[in-house]
């Protein structure tokens, strides 16, 4: 007799507050929906003034005020980009670029603002721009010719905000013939302010902007180019936030998409809309383990300060992962896939690293190796473990209750042999699809329907489809499910065949077929089919539509019906004879499909002979029966 190893799960819809949107960048999922949020432009009083030719170009940094660069180590430690920074390089074209200790920025003179956009690694990447543009660090010698000397400047964040300034800077210096502006001139800061949490680096990001213009010199004129600088945020290739999309207000909605593929360059002082207003990126401070890829916790519960910390992998991998990863695939909110988070500890069986390639359009590609470590075998096409992204899907899920069962002894498994129980013969069929029995009406336009294997499945089971239909409802007594309007998703383990139903869906459709699509078996797409409504019937001609599959059985069966009206209502087996044998359930039912599994067993729980045998329901002014038969 077959062992069956299953989980029964509802799976509860989490609240999560990630973006209706494939995530295709690290640094635009880790902060929250960029937004306005009042206070008054303050200069820095206390402040280290970094003089210009301090700023220089590498690889030998000689003094450039036009384009340099000048290093300052951070008074605390930032999370940007799925790295933890300490240092950055502030340029004189309005933004800094996070490195790491004895990182220099790039050979490339960095006076394009729409860099901040464009995807190639010779520009500068980590960067935060409060407005990036084409500007001139003015010194006292400058003074002589009718500039305004400016003033490149950090705090030292002993309120827990590091702040750098740029003053009086001469702004997007240059005519159309390329002639200095000397009376364009405006002021700006950058705030990055240290996370709250004592678990993460992960902080806000804040730009502010006081005043433009007032040069002295009376010859300077009044002419001040605030256009044509970008402002956002930018990680590696195709990926970039762009601040000038915001939220002005709380109740006022946004386009999320548009800040990660707006292109857009300012077209007004204050970018923000006013001095009295800054722009805010607002972290989305999530744990981040870079130890353990594939390890299962989605969930970071066994992080510092969580409930399962410093305990061990059979203890902080639980159902609550496998709600997230099904929840995710569900919505169609990926996990987060920055190396260290979610989808990076969700991916089990180590096949869903990925990137995105450097052409434009960005195409996503899937590395094929499954490595023991996330930096092994990588293209050559990658220059940087940083443009390594994660990817789980329902078959992860399945992995994970696979080790919850006992049926392997960690998480990840990247192993190509799955150790199997009991016998498997060679004229049974491995399952590598699925088909659909028939159809039941159970009210107008709606249909109940069961799903099947096209063969024996051992192990670890996920699947993913979409139905032309509406879904009203998921039913599956041995497999954890989701679903949404079109989409079903299913995760289990044990040993499935295709004489059981591994599913039954409810769904409302006005059209005679039915379309199963997009189907994703273990990881494998397979082709769509589908299926005739029009032959749809109802085996006992009532709207109850009680019946079992298989019939005849084995080892067990699944008897389903449709209740009409809330009321108590018990089904039991009987034999030929009248005599009880099993009562099943007695209960009080909600209305709609249930499905309720005999195993061939008595009261006493012991297996009853072949033979046939009559399952009855009664309640609720109701009584219906039908028959099936057991034959081992």
């Amino acid at each position: 007799m077959k062992r069956y190893f299953l989980f029964a799960m509802g799976v509860a819809l989490l609240g999560l507050t990630l973006l209706m949107q494939p995530v295709k960048s690290q640094v635009f999922s880790e902060f929250d929906t960029t937004r306005v949020v009042q206070a008054t432009y303050s200069e820095l009083q206390t402040r280290t003034v970094i003089p210009a030719d301090y700023f220089g170009l590498p690889p030998a940094f000689p003094p450039d005020h036009d384009n340099g660069y000048s290093p300052v180590n951070l008074p605390f430690k930032f999370e940007y980009n799925g790295e933890v920074y300490s240092q950055i390089w502030i340029n004189i074209n309005g933004f800094i670029m996070f490195t790491k200790q004895g990182e220099q920025p790039p050979f490339v003179a960095p006076d394009n603002p729409n860099a901040l956009f464009i995807q190639a690694n010779s520009y500068p990447t980590n960067v935060v721009a409060p407005f990036w543009g084409d500007h001139y660090y003015r010194t006292t010698a400058d003074k002589f010719y009718g500039f305004k000397e400016s003033e490149i400047s950090w705090s030292d964040a002993t309120d827990g905000v590091f702040v750098v300034q740029w003053k009086n800077l001469n702004i997007n210096y240059k005519d159309i013939n390329g002639n200095p502006i000397k009376s364009s001139v405006g002021n700006f800061q950058l705030r990055l302010y240290k996370s709250p949490d004592p678990y993460s680096y992960q902080g806000n990001i804040e730009f502010a902007y006081g005043q433009v213009g007032g040069n002295p010199d009376p010859v300077s004129g009044n002419n001040i180019i605030t256009r044509g600088a970008s402002v956002g945020l930018k990680g590696d290739v195709s990926d970039f936030v762009n601040g000038l999309i915001y939220m002005k207000t709380s109740d006022e909605p946004i386009n999320t998409l548009l800040s990660r593929t707006s292109t857009i360059l300012t077209n007004e002082w204050t970018p923000s809309g006013g001095t009295d207003w800054r722009i805010l990126f607002p972290a989305k401070i999530v744990h981040r383990d870079l130890l353990f890829w594939g390890d299962g916790d989605v969930n970071f519960s066994k992080a510092e300060g969580s409930m399962h910390y410093a305990m061990p992998q059979n203890r902080y991998v639980t159902f609550a992962d496998v709600r997230i990863i099904l929840h995710s695939v569900s919505t169609n909110i990926p996990l987060d896939s920055v190396r260290g988070k979610a989808a990076y500890h969700a991916d089990v069986n180590h096949n869903g690293r990925f990137y995105w390639t450097d052409a434009v359009p960005s195409q996503k590609v899937f590395i094929p190796w499954r490595n023991v470590n996330a930096a092994d075998s990588l293209p050559q096409e990658i220059n940087s473990i940083k443009r390594v992204f994660f990817y789980a899907t329902e078959y992860d899920a399945a992995w994970i209750l696979h080790y919850m069962a006992a049926r392997i002894p960690e998480l990840p498994w990247i192993h190509d042999t799955l150790v199997r129980y009991g016998k498997f013969g060679v004229d049974m069929k491995k399952a590598d699809g699925i088909t659909t029995g028939k159809a039941v009406t159970i009210g107008s336009n709606q249909y109940q329907i069961p799903v099947y294997l096209n063969g024996l499945n051992t192990g670890p089971l996920g699947l993913k489809f979409d139905i032309s239909g509406e879904i009203l409802d998921v039913q599956s007594s041995n497999i954890s499910n989701e679903f949404n309007n079109s989409t079903v998703i299913l995760a289990g383990t044990g040993d499935f065949d295709e004489t059981l139903p591994i599913c039954f869906i409810t769904i409302k459709s006005d059209n005679s077929d039915l379309s199963f699509n997009n189907i994703r078996f273990n990881d494998n797409s397979i082709a769509g089919f589908s299926t005739k409504l029009t032959e749809v019937t109802d085996p006992m001609n009532n709207s109850v539509a009680l019946q079992n599959s298989p019939n005849p059985f084995v080892t067990k069966t699944l008897i389903s019906f449709n209740i009409g009206t809330q009321n108590t209502y018990s089904l039991a087996i009987y034999d030929l004879f009248g005599n009880l044998v099993k009562t099943l359930a007695n209960e009080n039912m909600s209305s709609g499909p249930h499905n309720i599994i005999w195993d061939g067993t008595n009261d006493n729980g012991n297996f009853v002979s072949n033979g046939v045998y009559v399952y009855r329901l009664v309640g609720g002014n109701l009584s219906v029966s039908n028959r099936l038969v057991l034959s081992k």
